[in-house]
């Protein structure tokens, strides 16, 4: 079709008959940035306007599909040749809506092509490349550039394979870590197949990649968090590492080549990467990753997707509205903005994957030995500069530390108060909870139905300047039994007098459905300034309730901050809130959070604070958390900082149990505490080992090495388990299980005969070897009796004969024996 009153020139052109019927067609408006910050690119194609009717033998238009279908446009002057025609547009119709004889037909750029899923392959759970059965229906991964730290989808927990694109070949995995230490410095093995990659032989603390399918498998089954560093997807074996050439392959999975105009990508060479595991639309990705390089991506007349550079440098152009200059515009028009906005951005390496405290390796806080050592060194240098200001701030100070060994007695006593002191309870959130819906109640006008607007000017009593903005709308709707109410209210306001400039906005926000369930929110911003101090303040409240015959349901979340600097000094603090409460016949039940945070700088000082509380209730029992963290300094040269961990529960019977640990340093000498029924290290890995435990009986280590041990009592178990200091009998057990015994016969031996002993404690295995000496009192001529050992022996004792040469010498006061086993 052609343009209304087109001449017969303008209706037969290119050897096709054009219907003069085109009443108008649409105008195109572009928008890639707003407040003066790129923005995303959209376009609108406005809508094409035409007439059926029999003078023109159309219509039976009326009745076609036009949605969907493609449609071109060109533009020229009336008489000229068709090959002097420009073309204006290409995309698709909309659907048709007729009014008379006008029919209107909405026109879509190329942007419905891309409009669609990144991500089309699912796993099926057949297994092999298509997951296992717990995967079924989740979408496959896409990678593109080098993405670092990325999760891969687990799609073999048996093998343990994950993959990070399922599109077709990449470069590969560089490096794959648990709880981000490496598994290993390199690949074990590169594989072309699915198939190669499970049947290699990887032992724990081994990987393998497989480029061409977008996978890799650890050697045995993981402990902690696993990720990867990959590069992406190729084309024609090539890697994407660019933003050109990432989002050009993107625009390929959904475009012909010749709808991408090649050449306008290559100016963009910012290094670019891309990971996704959860479906995300072709143009929405496409788009952001234009703006995020400060570009913008758009279909020209012809439909080919172009990049263009925001801030790219080039001669200004003039827009005019008597179509003498390109581009052709039909009207213009400058709008206000706000004022201009600057803004540093930093630049990094995306990290796909953020890790939690305890999904980090410890082995990434240790430092090596000669990384140790100097710092030992520093630590060292340090500490005797700092015994250098200490002696100079006690010449200064009364009352000041007498000498480092005498704060280090003291030390320990700054951590166990901190640790003892009892963790506020956040009980009074709920009841601020209840305020903040009292207060949101202004919102509600007195009329069921209005909507109020109003700017106004004023001068006050006291000659203060005033200017207001009032917005309040109601809506509500009363029954037999509800009464169903929302209510708005926005009050923004300047005030400006000899003594002070304020600014404020009010907003009140309420909806109630009857007397059992209602939501509402508070938003208070103020910024002050006077001759001597600036204030400015944001405070937002919300608070929800379901109330039932049963129970009664509520939750709060508030956020408050406030700055404040005078004369004198400067003050932040912010205080964030959020909780929620279950009361019913069965038990209360409630879950809170609070952070409060305070920085302060003055003449005299400087300090930091943060605490964060966490709570939890059911009924009589409570649980809480507080982390707290502190940081002091003043004029007379004290430093201060500490850090303390506290864990707490209230049992039913009101008895209350705490601990944690805190570590507080105090002018350069540091303490460290723990409150703990026991105390465990363990070993890293997939089978952690217990190296270290304490409790109140005592410290259990496995594998000791000591280069000097210095104590006073030592009481090893070999020790423990010996009578060393009885010489009548006793037993020491050595390490490595040999056991000596020993004892003492004190009896008149008269004549030859047998005298059984009984071990002091029986050997456990074995009796080696078996020895007796003879006593006597004092000496005698007549006391000759010797003792032999004999063969009946046992674990428990063992049988002595005494013997003599003639018959009239047989005396003996008694005999020691002694024996060794295991």
């Amino acid at each position: 079709m052609s343009s209304l009153g087109a001449s017969a020139a303008g209706t037969v052109l290119d050897g096709h008959a054009w219907t003069p019927c085109l009443k108008d067609w649409g105008e195109r408006s572009i928008s890639i940035f707003s407040s003066g910050e790129l923005q995303p690119a959209t376009v609108s194609h406005g809508d094409v306007v035409f007439l059926v009717s029999p003078d023109f033998d159309n219509t039976a238009w009326a009745s076609l599909s036009f949605d969907g279908r493609p449609v071109e446009m060109w533009i020229g002057e009336d008489g000229a040749d068709f090959s002097e025609y420009e073309q204006v547009f290409a995309g698709s119709c909309g659907a048709l809506a007729r009014n008379g004889l006008e029919c209107t037909i909405g026109l879509a750029g190329p942007d419905a092509k891309i409009a669609k899923d990144l991500l089309s392959l699912t796993y099926s759970g057949a297994g092999a490349l298509d997951g296992d059965p717990e995967i079924k229906g989740a979408v496959k991964p896409w990678c593109s550039g080098e993405a670092k730290n990325i999760s891969g989808v687990l799609i073999n927990e048996t093998y343990w394979v994950y993959q990070y694109h399922g599109y077709g070949p990449t470069v590969g995995v560089q490096g794959v870590y648990e709880n981000a230490w490496p598994v290993a410095p390199n690949a074990s093995a590169t594989v072309d197949s699915y198939g190669a990659l499970i049947g290699l032989d990887l032992q724990p603390g081994q990987w393998a990649h497989c480029p061409q399918e977008g996978l890799y498998r650890l050697g045995g089954q993981p402990s902690g968090l696993i990720t990867a560093d990959v590069i992406g997807a190729t084309v024609g074996g090539s890697s994407l590492l660019t933003v050109g050439e990432i989002v050009r392959h993107l625009l390929s999975t959904r475009v012909d080549a010749d709808e991408i105009d090649a050449s306008t990508f290559a100016p963009f060479t910012q290094a670019w990467s891309l990971y996704v595991d959860s479906q995300v639309s072709v143009g929405d990705q496409v788009r952001e990753a234009m703006r995020q390089s400060g570009g913008y991506l758009l279909p020209d007349q012809a439909g080919r997707w172009i990049a263009g550079d925001f801030y790219g440098e080039g001669p200004a152009g003039e827009l005019r509205g008597d179509r003498t200059a390109e581009p052709l515009v039909g009207t213009y028009s400058q709008l206000a903005s706000a004022p201009p906005a600057y803004r540093i951005k930093v630049g990094h390496d995306r990290s796909w994957t953020v890790h939690s405290d305890d999904q980090i390796s410890p082995l990434l806080l240790d430092i090596t030995d000669e990384e140790a050592r100097a710092a030992a060194a520093d630590a060292a240098a340090k500490a005797e500069a700092a015994g250098q200001k200490a002696d100079t701030a006690n010449d200064k100070a009364d009352g000041a530390t007498d000498n480092v060994e005498n704060v280090r007695r003291k030390l320990p006593e700054l951590v166990r108060p901190l640790l003892q002191e009892p963790i506020e309870r956040l009980s009074a959130l709920h009841i601020q909870g209840a305020a903040v819906q009292a207060k949101a109640t202004v919102a509600l006008h007195e009329q069921n139905l209005i909507a109020i607007q109003s700017l106004s000017t004023r001068i006050e009593d006291d000659g203060a300047l005033v200017a207001e903005q009032v917005t309040q709308l109601t809506t509500r709707v009363e029954n037999s039994e509800d009464r169903i109410e929302s209510g708005f209210l926005e009050i923004n306001r300047t005030i400006a007098d000899a003594d002070e400039a304020l600014a404020e906005s009010i907003t009140a926000q309420i909806a109630n459905f009857g007397e059992d369930v209602n939501a509402s929110i508070n938003e208070e911003r103020i910024a002050r300034a006077t001759a001597v101090d600036a204030v400015a303040r944001d405070l937002d409240e919300m608070s929800g309730r379901v109330s039932t015959l049963s129970e009664d349901l509520s939750g709060e979340i508030l956020d408050s901050r406030q700055l404040t600097i005078d004369k004198d000094g400067a003050m932040a603090e912010r205080v964030d809130a959020l909780g929620v409460r279950i009361d019913d016949e069965i038990a209360d039940r409630s879950a809170a959070i609070r952070t409060v945070e305070e920085a302060v700088a003055d003449e005299t000082e400087a300090r930091a604070s943060a605490i964060q509380t966490l709570e939890s209730t059911y009924g009589d029992r409570i649980a809480a958390v507080e982390i707290e963290a502190s940081t002091a300094t003043d004029a007379l040269d004290n430093l201060n900082a500490q850090y303390t961990v506290k864990v707490q529960s209230t049992l039913a019977d009101g008895t209350r149990v705490l601990g944690g640990f805190g570590v507080a340093n105090q002018n350069g000498v540091v303490d460290t505490a723990f409150m703990t029924d026991a105390f465990r290290i363990y070993t890293p890995g997939v089978a952690p080992r217990q190296v270290f435990y304490a409790d109140g009986d005592g410290v259990k280590m496995t594998n000791v090495e000591v280069d000097k041990l210095k104590a006073g009592t030592i009481d090893f178990e070999f020790i423990n388990r010996q009578s060393l200091q009885n010489a009548s009998g006793g037993y020491q057990v050595l390490p490595g299980g040999l056991i000596i015994m020993w004892g003492q016969v004190r009896m008149a031996i008269n004549d030859e005969q047998i005298i059984p002993v009984t071990f002091p404690t029986p050997f456990t295995t074995a009796l080696m070897s078996l020895t007796a000496t003879p006593y006597i009192a004092t000496a005698n001529n007549y006391r000759d009796l010797w003792i032999q050992t004999t063969a009946t022996r046992s674990l428990t004792g063992a049988s002595f004969y005494c013997q003599a040469a003639t018959g009239n010498q047989q005396r003996l006061d008694g005999f020691d024996w002694m024996a060794f086993g295991y």
